[in-house]
């Protein structure tokens, strides 16, 4: 990762981490290698990161799992949270509602899905910063023009409602924060 790569994740981190609820036990799907999980800022009681490229180590209350979501979380475990950061916009087509689902069902009641999702114009941009070398553009050949304003439909169809929908860095990419509605 690039220098801006990483002030890029800090900045979606940091959005996420402050609707975190204290002392939460959070999911972090696309943890990629545990950023926001370790991050210094965070109050959370434990968690579980997920990624299919992730090689962190555990830690004493972190589990890092290299694999796919929901696949391969564990049943029998239930959230505070669960975050997503620039994670929705490479699920392929058909594969959103799934997703939200999966949340949902791994949630505890009230829990948060908390994501942030960039708009679609922003591919060209990072094509751009790609061929400048400024970014890496991990992993930008699977986004699919995602429209981040059906992000809601999507939640709300798995049983999640919107608490909040914050445009940030000019538009050009949202944080949404979603609540399991109780049974």
């Amino acid at each position: 990762m690039t220098a801006l790569d990483k002030w890029l994740q800090q900045q979606r981190i940091r959005r996420a981490i402050s609707h975190l609820p204290p002392g939460a036990f959070v999911l972090d799907v696309g943890c990629h290698q545990g950023e926001l999980l370790l991050h210094p800022g965070i109050n959370i009681s434990g968690g579980v990161g997920i990624d299919p490229l992730c090689s962190q180590p555990n830690t004493e209350s972190i589990r890092f799992i290299k694999g796919a979501f929901p696949q391969a979380v564990p049943l029998h475990l239930r959230f505070d949270a669960i975050t997503a950061l620039a994670l929705v916009e490479h699920l392929p087509q058909g594969q959103h509602a799934p997703f939200f689902a999966a949340c949902a069902q791994l949630l505890k009641p009230n829990g948060l899905v908390i994501c942030t999702v960039p708009h679609a114009r922003v591919d060209s941009i990072l094509h751009v910063l790609t061929r400048l070398r400024l970014i890496k553009g991990m992993s930008i050949d699977e986004h699919h023009g995602y429209n981040v304003l059906q992000t809601p439909e999507f939640a709300g169809k798995a049983g999640l409602h919107q608490l909040k929908h914050q445009p940030f860095q000019l538009g050009l990419n949202h944080l949404f924060v979603f609540q399991k509605k109780p049974h």
